[in-house]
């Protein structure tokens, strides 16, 4: 089959276009229009300023300056308070997927079961309240 050199013209831009939106710029005569070179920026180097002591602060200030908030860090369960939610999940998945009620209500009840063993191990454990 032969095609007509208006064909081929516009395959190469479509395939140029897309080799260029998608970064493909392993195909040889393709680069992005952006990534031309350019130097590198030239540091900037600044003389020293010299900068007056500051006056002594009143001791109140000082009290307070003195006072370091640690970070609050993110929460971390035992092995043990995990198991009991990972548990309490695979009773919800069961209570999912039961055709009797009676056995949609056990798994639920265990499911609650669980998560307020968690909480009892570890009260600081937020994702125990909220799921329970």
């Amino acid at each position: 089959m032969r095609h007509s050199p208006k064909f081929s013209t516009v395959l190469v831009a479509i395939l140029s276009v897309a080799a260029l939106t998608t970064g493909c710029d392993k195909l040889s005569g393709f680069s992005k229009p952006s990534e031309t070179a350019s130097p590198p920026p030239v540091p900037v180097v600044q003389a020293p300023v010299a900068v007056p002591p500051a006056a002594p602060a009143p001791a109140a200030a000082a009290a307070a300056a003195a006072v370091v908030v640690p970070p609050t860090e993110k929460h971390e369960p035992s092995l043990e308070v995990r198991a009991h939610s990972t548990q309490a999940f695979s009773y919800i998945s069961m209570a999912k997927n039961a055709r009797d009620a009676v056995i949609r209500e056990e798994n639920i009840d265990n499911a609650l079961r669980e998560f307020s063993m968690a909480i009892q191990k570890d009260p600081l454990y937020a994702e125990a309240y909220s799921n329970r």
